[in-house]
């Protein structure tokens, strides 16, 4: 092949290349319908609800009693500057409904995390409470009701740290309760010690 008959070849692809009519996607609007639809919880106002459909080549309108489009052709200036408002009433709807769409979905996601931010705050509460009569039951071991005798005052001790046991099991190792008992303890126990005569009480305790 000469090198004429290729530049030749080549212009024939570059023109068949550069022919083809590319299809121009037609922008879609929404009808009121489906505009009052996107904005949940509002209603638009009948007023609005006739809008102007600016798709294809004739200017049709869009009444909501008939939910059809009808061809109009505007002839007066009057219905010419008509049109146009019912355009720009048109074009503030969509963004209206635009945008309460995306608020109504930030006050869903904001109710969610509203409702997590409870659930937390009720797990805090809970902890709070079970903490504060911790340091009530703890307390509680310094006071005894019966003064008579050391042996009573062991009674007494012995049942309140069963029962600090029992309710606060949980709590155990997270707050040293072992130590505390034996705090609570000690001071009986050196007072028995100093009061205690052995041959004469050989059962003490």
């Amino acid at each position: 092949m000469s090198e004429s008959e290729k530049k030749e070849e080549r212009k024939t692809q570059s023109r068949s290349g550069t022919g083809t009519p590319v299809q121009r996607a037609k922008p879609k609007f929404r009808t009121a319908r489906e505009m009052e639809d996107d904005m949940e919880g509002l209603e638009v106002p009948n007023v609005l609800k006739s809008l102007v459909d600016a798709t294809g080549k004739e200017q049709r309108v869009l009444t909501s009693t008939a939910g059809l489009m009808s061809t109009k052709q505007f002839v007066t200036k009057e219905e010419g500057e008509a049109f146009k408002i019912a355009q720009r009433a048109r074009n503030d709807l969509e963004a209206f409904a635009d945008e309460w769409k995306g608020l109504t979905e930030r006050k869903k996601f904001i109710e969610v995390e509203e409702a997590q931010v409870v659930d937390e705050l009720d797990s805090y509460q809970a902890q709070v409470n079970h903490l504060t009569g911790l340091i009530a039951a703890v307390e509680e071991l310094d006071i005894f009701e019966h003064d008579e005798s050391i042996s009573s005052k062991f009674d007494e001790m012995t049942n309140k740290l069963e029962a600090l046991e029992t309710q606060y099991r949980d709590a155990i190792d997270e707050h040293r309760l072992p130590e505390t008992a034996v705090a609570a303890l000690h001071p009986l126990f050196r007072q028995a010690m100093e009061e205690w005569e052995p041959l004469q009480d050989p059962t003490f305790l």
